[in-house]
């Protein structure tokens, strides 16, 4: 069985680092990339495949909607999407 490919987006440097090694101890998933902005998650999902994307649900500045624009186009090559928070996985 393949791993997924995954995207982390956190602002949290913590809470970053601890959502991969959490994702990567399942060995279900391999992490992609593990970025703090919606500019650096377009550069990710414009270069890379990704299966899923993590997404915290309160950005600094509150900019998560705006990755909406970034996946609706690649909806069929990205099945899922997770929306996160640092006090619990919804």
């Amino acid at each position: 069985m393949s791993r997924l490919r995954a995207l982390v987006l956190e602002d949290e440097w913590p809470a970053r680092n601890y959502l991969v090694q959490l994702i990567e101890a399942t060995q279900l998933a391999e992490v992609v990339g593990a970025v703090a902005s919606i500019g650096e998650a377009r550069e990710v999902l414009a270069g890379l495949p990704v299966d899923v994307v993590f997404v915290d649900v309160q950005l600094s500045g509150g900019e998560n909607g705006g990755l909406r624009s970034c996946w609706r186009p690649l909806s069929a090559s990205m099945p899922c999407r997770r929306s996160i928070s640092a006090w619990s996985i919804i």
